[in-house]
């Protein structure tokens, strides 16, 4: 017979999961933190290390690191955050694509393609599959890393776009960061439940039931209309649908 391999040790730390239950070193793990779009972009290494300090150990820090052929961000920096996270304990849950603004203006977050439907459905393999590769193999043994393919799906050129065609976008890049790091954990991207592809019944679950997918984001907004900013009425449904397929939700 053919002997069965021996399976790949799991980093000691690592964050994992049990269903919808956040893992930390096999130890059940529920962490607050912060939203830190710029902690690898426009923020110092003293800086981010004063926040650091303020925040309990064990904490969670979601930032962006952007595929952005106009001014590419800097590896190095990804590396010197993620070193100094791990001395304080913390994890990073690192954004790798952004659906969010225009193209047109010219900061960090715009990347000056135009995410259209041909975008989505295909044409990004050509900018986001090669800063996949500089942004994840490098870091695939990191303990204190979990990667979230858009932050935003479906808010630049495209518009809103069909549940299908946001669906395949997720479980795809989804996929091919899972193939590069497959002990780390991997969040989908849809941020806000306002787009038309999300608000199905079911539609949440959908869009996140991927194997390859761990769990998903949503922004909480406390805004004075809530019909454009908030999403707290929609939120207990979109806990339920996480539940049912046993994966996380991060607000």
């Amino acid at each position: 017979p053919v002997p069965t391999p021996a399976p790949t040790p799991v980093p000691a730390g690592l964050i994992t999961r049990v269903g919808a239950d956040w893992m930390r070193g096999g130890q059940p793990w529920r962490p607050r933190g912060v939203n830190a779009q710029t902690l690898l972009n426009g923020d110092s290494l003293a800086r981010v290390e004063v926040l650091f300090k303020i925040f309990p150990a064990g904490s969670i820090f979601r930032t962006f690191f952007l595929s952005n052929p106009r001014a590419p961000m800097k590896f190095e920096n990804l590396q010197a955050v993620q070193q100094l996270a791990l001395k304080y304990s913390h994890v990073l849950m690192v954004a790798l694509s952004n659906g969010a603004y225009n193209d047109v203006n010219k900061d960090a977050w715009r990347d000056g393609v135009v995410h259209d439907a041909a975008w989505y459905a295909g044409g990004w393999k050509a900018q986001l599959l090669p800063h996949f590769d500089r942004a994840i193999k490098p870091l695939a043994s990191a303990t204190n890393v979990i990667w979230q393919n858009m932050n935003e799906v479906g808010q630049a050129s495209a518009g809103d776009l069909t549940e299908a065609s946001a669906r395949e976008f997720q479980h795809a890049t989804c996929s091919e960061i899972k193939a590069r790091a497959p002990n780390q954990l991997c969040f989908g991207g849809v941020q806000d439940s306002y787009h038309g592809f999300s608000k199905a019944p079911g539609a949440f679950g959908r869009l996140h039931d991927s194997p390859a997918i761990d769990g998903a984001g949503m922004h909480e907004y406390e805004g004075h209309d809530v019909g454009n900013w908030g999403v707290a009425g929609r939120f207990a449904s979109h806990k339920a649908q996480m539940d049912a397929l046993g994966k996380v939700i991060i607000i």
